[in-house]
């Protein structure tokens, strides 16, 4: 009996010393969580400081963690223009172009379809962001927020290749050519 507990404590210790790869064993997926979803402890963006201003137009604390992600996705993708949904707070726009003064904003859904990055939340936007996800010009990334499982699955199910990162209520979706889907679940 003793040796069962040892031999069970040793490997929690070997599991521990070897899970910094977040459980992502592709190195494109593990590039965009280090980058984007978990950031070392201490680390941040120079312009999240940005985000705790009063005129940023975030009314409230839960929306940081998704203001976050989009900018981060934005820095990660290098994305020039941004579908924003229209009832999603201002302060998301505006961090975006604090971020880069350059990008183009949409939050017209007919504009959507040339944009680089796509955030929506909620599932009413789900059958566009499926829509584009799946098709012949997908963007460079979708953000989905506050969305439920089923919601967040038709999403994943509609890429047909790419990197999926699913949580509990957020989601980030990256097609990328020739790469087989791969669907992580992380602390988004």
């Amino acid at each position: 009996m003793g040796r069962g507990i040892l031999r069970s404590l040793a490997e929690k210790y070997k599991r521990l010393r070897h899970s910094h790869g977040f459980g992502v064993h592709s190195p494109f997926g593990y590039r965009v969580v280090g980058r984007v979803v978990l950031l070392p402890r201490g680390y941040g963006y120079y312009a999240e400081r940005y985000l705790e201003r009063p005129e940023t137009g975030l009314s409230d604390a839960h929306e940081l963690p998704g203001c976050r992600l989009l900018g981060r996705l934005a820095i990660e993708t290098d994305a020039r223009s941004a579908y924003i949904q229209e009832n999603l707070p201002s302060g998301y726009a505006n961090y975006l172009r604090f971020i880069r003064s350059d990008i183009r904003l949409e939050c017209r859904p007919e504009g959507a379809d040339t944009c680089a990055l796509i955030c929506i939340s909620g599932t009413a936007e789900a059958e566009r962001g499926a829509r584009m996800i799946g098709g012949a010009n997908p963007p460079a990334a979708l953000l989905a927020l506050d969305v439920d499982d089923a919601t967040a699955r038709r999403l994943c199910d509609a890429m047909p290749e790419g990197l999926c990162l699913r949580g509990k209520r957020n989601l980030i979706l990256m097609p990328r050519a020739e790469m087989r889907k791969v669907i992580y679940t992380v602390k988004i």
